[in-house]
C-alpha cells in the first residue's frame, strides 16, 4: 500500500488502470459489488497422468441474476477473445452447465444454490455440483484423517488456508516421466515420499502478513514460523 501510493509508482500504474476502466473493468467492478463473493476456494480433486481435474468455487451472497450477468460476461469476454471457441450448454440435474471448447482445453461452468463452479473437466464439475446440492456426501476433505490432523496445528482464523499431498503429485510425475523416457532422482523421490501432508495458512494484519506452515512427515512433524 505504501509502495503503490508513491508517485513515480502511481504514475507507472495510471496507463494501465486508465486502459482497464475504458475495457469496462468499471463494469466488472460493479458487477462483482452486486454478487457479494464471500468464500473462495482452488482444488485440484483429479490428478492423474493423463487427467487433470482443476475446480475454482466461489460462495456469493447476491442474488441469482447477478450470478447469470457474470458468468454471461466471463463467456462473453472469451468468445471475444477466441473466435474459435465453440460454446454448448449441457443440462445436468436440472442445472444449466455452460462449456466454452478452446481446441483441446473446455471451459466449463454452472451454479448450485449459493456457489458457482469453473473447471476444466465435466465429471470434476458434476462432482461439485452434487456435493453443493448434497446428493454426495462421501469422501469429502473434511473427513479425510491427514487434512483434519494437519489443519489442526494451525491457526483456524486464517485469510487463507492450503493443503497438499505431495506424494499423490510425485506419483503421477514419475508415470509421466516413465511414459517419456526420464527418470527422476532417487534421493528427492525419497524426500518426497517422506511427505505425508502440508499446509499452511496465511494471515493478513493491515501491512503484515503472517504465515504458519506445517509439514507432517513419515519419521517427525516439523513446524515454522515465519
Amino acid at each position: 500500500a505504501k509502495i503503490g501510493a508513491e508517485p513515480q509508482v502511481s504514475e507507472f500504474l495510471k496507463k494501465p488502470f486508465d486502459l482497464l476502466l475504458s475495457k469496462g473493468g468499471s463494469d466488472a467492478a460493479e458487477m462483482l459489488m452486486r454478487l457479494k463473493p464471500a468464500t473462495f476456494f482452488f482444488a485440484i480433486p483429479t490428478l492423474e497422468a493423463d487427467r487433470v481435474g482443476a475446480l475454482l468455487g466461489f460462495q456469493y451472497f447476491g442474488g441469482r441474476r447477478d450470478l447469470d450477468d457474470a458468468m454471461t460476461r466471463m463467456h462473453g469476454e472469451l468468445m471475444e477473445n477466441f473466435p474459435n471457441a465453440q460454446k454448448s450448454e449441457i443440462d445436468y440435474e436440472g442445472e444449466t452447465i455452460t462449456s466454452i471448447s478452446l481446441g483441446e482445453t473446455k471451459l466449463l461452468s454452472a451454479s448450485q444454490g449459493s456457489w458457482g463452479f469453473v473447471s476444466n473437466d465435466e465429471q470434476t464439475l458434476h462432482d461439485a455440483l452434487d456435493r453443493a446440492a448434497g446428493r454426495n456426501k462421501q469422501g469429502s476433505l473434511t473427513a479425510n484423517p491427514r487434512f483434519r490432523e494437519i489443519m489442526a496445528e494451525l491457526p483456524a482464523d486464517g485469510d487463507f488456508a492450503w493443503y497438499a499431498q505431495p506424494k499423490q503429485m510425485l506419483h503421477v510425475l514419475k508415470d509421466i516421466g516413465t511414459a517419456q523416457g526420464a527418470t527422476l532422482s532417487e534421493t528427492q523421490t525419497q524426500q518426497i515420499e517422506n511427505f505425508e501432508g502440508i499446509g499452511g495458512v496465511l494471515r493478513m494484519e493491515g501491512l503484515d502478513q503472517k504465515e504458519t506452515i506445517f509439514v507432517k512427515t513419515k519419521s517427525q512433524s516439523a513446524r515454522d514460523r515465519s
